[in-house]
């Protein structure tokens, strides 16, 4: 072959094969389209049947919180704080069902971080109800209010019973007030920002790239799953990142009973996401689960099939936990090293296998080396 031809055709062959590689590693180009599957529908599905109705019942929830506080703050006893105790329980439970939607207005907000950071810092709380000097505005007093601080407020602050009477002294209803209300409005500006505008908006961008619904809420799923799930609630306070165990970052530690709730409710809200339920477990729809079958139909080792299985392993391993997460690192850890090697199954699956099966790239850093 002459030289120039054989010149001409290598650099033919070199650009061929780099345009082919800059459009699959590029996160913008939609290098599969998946069009057997409909991801308009399973945006609608998740819009109308599973966040929308997440969203209005945390709200209806904190707005009975905020209730529950102006009853006690009028009038404080043991019944009008059980009553506020209660509430919070559940306020707490129903923000388990939306902490993984951190898109919208809620990532404008940063919403989970002012909503639920723990271990709160005990100490500066004191020191902000002592002056009646701070900022909840300030990202660096983030752990300083949402469920964890009223998890310090309502359990933390005297012994038992008279939990109650020093929570009813001024400078502490005075706080207590502040961060309810606060949690009220971040509620009320999120969904209300979701039902009057950006669901439309999150619904009619149902293409596949980098910014669009699907890859950013997958993407928001996976990291939640990974950092705040497996991290936040188990990998931390068992010491899988220290070295040694850290029982006081477990989740709502001064209410000692319901951390395991807690876990509970946010695994089953991401299986419902996968498995593509309803808020309320009424309707099935189009989800992830549906989403892979389609792309992937014929596979020899399924990977929906492992995913529920990895489900099911998890909760067999949980359902052996202490309620007191903390009570159960400090008798045997083991456990919940078990726990998180489960879950740790998932992820790998999640953030490997499901995320190739449906050419979605990861769109953060991951940082803590698995």
């Amino acid at each position: 072959m002459n030289p120039i031809i054989r010149i001409s055709v290598s650099l033919f062959l070199v650009t061929f094969l780099f345009t082919i590689t800059s459009c699959v590693d590029d996160p913008s180009v939609d290098g599969n389209e998946n069009e057997a599957f409909d991801r308009k529908a399973m945006l609608e599905f998740w819009s109308d049947e599973m966040i929308g109705p997440s969203y209005e019942n945390y709200l209806a929830e904190v707005n009975q919180l905020v209730d529950a506080k102006n009853n006690f703050i009028a009038d404080p006893d043991l019944a009008s704080y059980e009553a506020l105790t209660n509430q919070w329980f559940e306020s707490y439970k129903s923000w388990q069902q939306v902490s993984f939607i951190e898109i919208g207005k809620a990532e404008e907000l940063g919403l989970r971080n002012f909503t639920n950071i723990y271990p709160t810092d005990e100490n500066k709380i004191l020191a902000f109800i002592e002056t009646g000097e701070y900022d909840l505005d300030m990202p660096s007093n983030s752990d300083c209010q949402g469920f964890p601080a009223l998890d310090f407020l309502l359990f933390g602050l005297g012994e038992g019973d008279s939990d109650w009477e020093i929570l009813s002294e001024e400078k502490y209803t005075n706080y207590l007030n502040d961060i309810v209300e606060r949690l009220a409005l971040h509620a009320e500006i999120v969904v209300d920002h979701w039902t009057t505008d950006f669901n439309k908006t999150f619904v009619a961008n149902a293409g596949s790239s980098a910014t669009a619904s699907v890859d950013k809420l997958i993407n928001d799923y996976v990291f939640y799953f990974e950092k705040f799930l497996r991290a936040g609630k188990i990998g931390i306070p068992a010491g899988v990142f220290s070295g040694s165990t850290l029982a006081h970052n477990v989740e709502a530690r001064n209410a000692k009973i319901y951390s395991k709730a807690f876990f509970f409710e946010a695994l089953n809200t991401c299986k419902k996401f996968y498995s593509g339920q309803s808020f309320d477990e009424s309707k099935t729809g189009p989800g992830l689960s549906e989403y892979i079958l389609t792309v992937n139909p014929s596979s020899s080792n399924p990977l929906d099939e492992s995913i529920m299985d990895a489900f099911d392993q998890i909760e067999e391993k949980a359902a052996l936990l202490e309620d007191d997460f903390a009570l159960q690192i400090e008798s045997d850890n083991m456990r919940m090293l078990e726990t998180y090697d489960e879950i740790q199954k998932l992820l790998v699956l999640f953030k490997v296998d499901m995320m190739q099966a449906l050419n979605i790239h990861i769109d953060y850093v991951d940082a803590d080396g698995d």
